[in-house]
């Protein structure tokens, strides 16, 4: 399964057409949601939509503005993808130009220009949660005055990160997981063993682009040897070792880079991990969490410990954008499962899955 395939939103994307269609839609909007749901594909569907020769709805495929989306030399749409382009955050001089960064088309740029073929012009945004924030306000007066037929589309999964200002002047769109069972389904059609497969779904909440993700940096390796610290079966540091050597594929041109990723993985799936601990210790079904099946029975590890780890992790995620050693972020990691293992008691036949 491509992480690029859209699933689902076919509701919210023609109630937007159909706005779009009557003069009533907003020049910006932000899709928000959880991770991996599709939003970023909504959002360039919905940008599709608009610009073919047919629009505003569902794109045709066939006409001469969709063949020149497929080839990518459409004009009239802009994309900022930084996890395509290998960006970690979004620099001020992809939205407004700058001197020291000459040849970048940037967002400001880009709506200067008349519309090419006459119609729309479509800025979509990705994780724009990663964005500096000189960038986000240089991206204000470009949300107060866009210009007519212009469509802003911002895609974030932490929405809390923009600026107030960012949030206050766009529609939020909140875009929703397909469901646990049809994403499993999903990746078993792909090729996924049916028992990794069910996993998968419920580790990504019903979101296959998660679910993908978590597939391609290794989670049936990770998400089980986390667990074991949290049990008490093996050594922090060891299972830290054992997580630098998890097979994947991590994004990054360099081995630096891509042990910046592989460690980046392991941190998120242990800090989700965790959330869910918290989640049970206050009293949330574990049917209802993605890693309940893994964590059914710990409940009375104690609310003030889960949480301590959970502030450990959320710093060691800092400590990952900030560059830091991914061996001693690793180490920090497997310590702060650790803190909470110690009064866990898992039921007899505990399975890490």
């Amino acid at each position: 399964m491509s992480s690029s395939e859209l699933i689902g939103h076919a509701e919210v994307l023609t109630g937007l057409w159909t706005a779009a269609a009557a003069g009533r839609l907003p020049h910006a909007l932000l899709f928000h949601g959880p991770r991996g749901v599709g939003k970023f594909q909504a959002a360039v569907r919905l940008a599709r939509g608009l610009l073919c020769d047919g629009g505003p709805g569902p794109p045709c495929g066939s006409c001469g503005a969709c063949a020149r989306l497929r080839a990518g030399t459409l004009a009239d749409l802009h994309l900022l993808d930084p996890e395509d382009e290998g960006l970690e955050t979004i620099p001020i001089w992809r939205v407004t130009p700058r001197h020291d960064h000459p040849g970048v088309t940037t967002v400001e740029e880009f709506l200067s220009l008349r519309a090419r073929e006459g119609g729309w012009r479509v800025v979509c945004l990705r994780d724009f949660d990663r964005a500096h924030a000189a960038a986000q306000n240089a991206l204000l007066k470009t949300l107060e005055e866009p210009g007519e037929a212009t469509l802003l589309v911002l895609e974030s999964s932490r929405p809390g990160q923009l600026l107030e200002t960012i949030r206050s002047r766009c529609v939020a769109v909140r875009l929703e997981a397909v469901g646990v069972a049809e994403t499993a389904d999903l990746l078993e059609a792909a090729g996924v063993a049916s028992g990794d497969a069910a996993c998968l779904g419920r580790w990504s909440g019903g979101a296959p682009g998660r679910a993908h993700e978590l597939l391609r940096e290794g989670a049936l390796e990770m998400q089980p040897l986390l667990a074991e610290v949290l049990r008490g079966t093996v050594e922090p540091l060891q299972a830290a070792a054992r997580l630098a050597e998890v097979r994947g594929d991590f994004s990054g041109g360099t081995d630096a880079a891509r042990a910046r990723a592989r460690t980046r993985a392991a941190v998120v799936l242990a800090l989700e991990l965790a959330r869910d601990l918290l989640r049970l210790e206050h009293g949330v079904e574990a049917t209802t969490l993605a890693h309940g099946s893994t964590l059914e029975g710990w409940a009375g590890v104690g609310g003030a410990r889960v949480a301590r780890t959970v502030d450990a992790l959320l710093q060691a995620r800092q400590d990952v954008e900030a560059n830091l050693s991914p061996p001693g972020i690793l180490d920090r990691t497997a310590l702060a499962l650790a803190e909470s293992s110690t009064a866990a008691r898992p039921v007899t036949g505990w399975a890490p899955r």
